[in-house]
């Protein structure tokens, strides 16, 4: 019996390991990350609109002067439970800011490693990309955030958050300067709180906020589980 859920354990992380390879190429702003355990039953699937807005500074290699890279977006994400402290979710939409986007992609998964103790802890890996074009310059941004931490349920509410790690890297098509430049993010170490209620049975309303020393984002989530 010991040596199966060894063998379990040993999968699972085996699994997130090769989910985190595959996410760490290269990277965008901060995105709303949610509760860091999984949320699904297994075999359930659930629908979470999603709104966030991020303030992001960015340095810029050949010597010229860093940016800041604000970002809108409106998001919608689809996910499943693989088991029932197992989740793998997928995520796309549109936004705004200092750069137009025509469309963001992403995907990730949710590990729950302690979900019978009291204050149940999960890991988190997500991956997004996100192209975008001003009157000035041309961006190709991706983002990887890795977060851990627990979750505290209680009557109808969910408070949740850990650390986290933000990578972002990108490059920038200057129309004004003819230049190319690599982008990456100035802060890496993170942490992020949020609260979520339950609006009815199958509908909640999550409200997250997330910060490191040169980026913030404000998020608001509407998980519809069936």
């Amino acid at each position: 019996m010991q040596t199966h859920f060894k063998e379990q354990e040993m999968k699972k992380l085996m699994f997130l390991a090769v989910v985190t390879f595959l996410f760490c190429g290269r990277a965008r702003a901060l995105t709303r990350m949610g509760t860091p355990t999984a949320g699904r039953e297994q075999g359930q699937w659930a629908i979470v609109p999603e709104f966030a807005y991020s303030e992001n500074d960015v340095e810029r290699d050949s010597g010229q002067r860093d940016r800041t890279i604000e970002i809108t977006t409106l998001l919608a994400r689809f996910a499943y439970g693989l088991e029932d402290d197992m989740e793998l979710f997928v995520r796309g939409g549109t936004g705004g800011g200092s750069s137009w986007i025509p469309i963001t992609l992403g995907a990730g998964a949710k590990w729950t490693f302690l979900p019978d103790a009291e204050l149940p802890l999960g890991l988190l890996c997500q991956i997004h990309w996100l192209p975008g074009t001003t009157f000035a310059s041309e961006l190709d941004l991706y983002e990887i955030q890795i977060a851990t931490g627990p979750s505290y349920s209680f009557d109808r509410f969910c408070l949740y958050g850990g650390p986290f790690l933000h990578f972002l890297r990108g490059e920038e098509d200057s129309h004004v300067f003819r230049q190319h430049f690599d982008l990456e993010e100035e802060s890496v170490f993170g942490a992020y709180a949020g609260i979520r209620t339950d609006l009815t049975e199958n509908l909640g309303l999550d409200l997250e906020f997330q910060v490191t020393a040169d980026a913030y984002c404000a998020a608001v989530g509407l998980p519809w589980r069936f």
